[in-house]
């Protein structure tokens, strides 16, 4: 992967050609483009679902990343994500099929860990 350093440099050139509009020779641009990432859990896309939905999150600094779905108990019922990510955007599947597991209808959450950041939202599986 390629490290995004968030600036630019281009130059161009061009050569004169006969035209109608009131065009001069472009012979540079340059744009310093600073786009801060900060961390964020997004709402799972579809929602309610049966049997898949997925789950954004961005990763503001690299580092240890968890995404966790419990149930209404607070009972640990998948790990959807767990170790090293680098700064991004990133996008996970949460699905029943692959995990396995037997999960009734109702609400579940997930919880998002990354750096000092933490967040929690709600989903519905509606079976």
């Amino acid at each position: 992967m390629i490290p995004d350093t968030n600036s630019v440099t281009a130059y161009y050139s061009t050569k004169p050609f006969q035209t109608n509009f009131p065009l001069s020779n472009l012979t540079g641009i340059s744009s310093n483009v600073s786009s801060e990432l900060s961390y964020s859990l997004s709402q799972n896309y579809p929602n309610p679902f049966n049997p898949v939905t997925t789950i954004k999150y961005t990763v503001a600094k690299d580092g240890i990343v968890k995404l966790k779905v419990y149930d209404m108990i607070g009972k640990e019922v998948a790990v959807l994500v767990q170790g090293f990510k680098m700064k991004g955007n990133y996008s996970v599947e949460f699905d029943l099929n692959d995990n396995g597991s037997a999960l009734s209808s109702g609400v579940y959450y997930y919880k998002f860990e990354a750096g000092n950041f933490s967040d929690i939202k709600n989903m519905i599986l509606v079976k």
